[in-house]
């Protein structure tokens, strides 16, 4: 009973840092739609995938057994872009009594982003 309690703590500790470093990364997301459109991947229009590039295990600095991914989605009306919906996943491998599994489990937060202009 010791080791699937201490085996529950673990992933619970592991799904809520992988849940606070999604968090982390779609504030950064939020962040640069609200910066200078004039500068490369700040501003609601420049903001992209490619200006968020995925994160390796070993990557994000103080959390080695996790990686990331963003894809930011344009929702198009009228010719212009009205919406962009950004998804924020974070994987990892879970530890269990015997070790870490191969396969991997993950945390997807998602949200819309509007234009203010």
């Amino acid at each position: 009973g010791f080791s699937s309690a201490i085996q529950g703590v673990e992933t619970s500790r592991q799904q809520t840092t992988a849940t606070f470093l999604a968090e982390q990364r779609m504030e950064q997301v939020r962040a640069a739609s609200l910066g200078n459109s004039l500068v490369a991947c700040m501003g609601f229009v420049n903001i992209t995938t490619a200006c968020f590039p995925a994160q390796a295990y070993a990557a994000i600095p103080s959390a080695p057994g996790y990686r990331s991914t963003v894809t930011i989605t344009d929702y198009v009306v009228n010719g212009n872009i009205a919406r962009k919906r950004v998804d924020v996943e974070v994987f990892y491998r879970p530890i269990v009594a015997w070790g870490a599994l191969t396969a991997e489990r993950s945390v997807r937060l998602s949200t819309l982003i509007a234009n203010h202009t």
